[in-house]
C-alpha cells in the first residue's frame, strides 16, 4: 500500500507540474525549443563567441603592450630631458669659463699692446722734444745774432739818431 500512496503523490506532483506548466504556457514544444537554444548556444559559443573573445583578449594584450612601451618611452624621454639639461648646464659653465679665459687673455693682450703703444709714444715724444729743443737752440742762436741787429734798429728808430 505504501507503493500506491507514493505513486499517488508522484502522480499528483506530475499533474501539479503539468498544470503549472500549462498555466505558464509551456507545452511539448518547450523542450524542443530548449534543445534548439542549447544547440545554438554551444554552436555560437564554439564558432563565434570564443574567436571574438580571443580577438578581444589579443587586442587588450597588444594595447597593454603598447601602453607599457609608451610608458617606457615617456620614462626614457624624461631621462633624456634630465640628461640634456645636465649637459646643457655643463656646456654653459664651460662656455662661461672659456669666455672668461678669452676675455682675460684679451685684456692682458690689450694691456700689453697699450703698454707697448705708451712706451713707443713716450719714446716718440722724447725724440720729438729733443728735436724741438735742438731747433729751439738753433733758432735762439740765430735770433741771438739777429737780435743785436734788431736792437740797434729799434734804438735808432726810437731815439731818432
Amino acid at each position: 500500500m505504501k507503493k500506491g500512496w507514493a505513486s499517488d503523490i508522484q502522480i499528483d506532483a506530475m499533474e501539479l507540474l503539468k498544470s503549472i506548466m500549462s498555466q505558464l504556457g509551456i507545452d511539448h514544444t518547450f523542450f524542443m525549443q530548449l534543445v534548439l537554444v542549447l544547440v545554438c548556444y554551444f554552436f555560437l559559443s564554439r564558432f563565434l563567441f570564443k574567436p571574438v573573445l580571443t580577438i578581444l583578449l589579443l587586442r587588450a594584450h597588444r594595447v597593454d603592450g603598447v601602453r607599457r612601451s609608451a610608458d617606457t618611452m615617456l620614462f626614457e624621454h624624461d631621462k633624456m630631458i634630465v640628461n640634456y639639461k645636465t649637459k646643457w648646464r655643463e656646456y654653459e659653465l664651460r662656455a662661461v669659463e672659456v669666455s672668461h679665459k678669452i676675455v682675460s687673455e684679451a685684456r692682458s693682450e690689450a694691456v700689453k699692446i697699450i703698454d707697448d703703444a705708451e712706451s713707443k709714444a713716450n719714446e716718440y715724444l722724447k725724440n720729438k722734444r729733443q728735436d724741438i729743443e735742438k731747433e729751439a737752440k738753433k733758432l735762439s742762436i740765430e735770433l741771438g745774432h739777429t737780435s743785436s741787429e734788431v736792437e740797434a734798429l729799434i734804438v735808432t728808430k726810437l731815439l731818432g739818431a
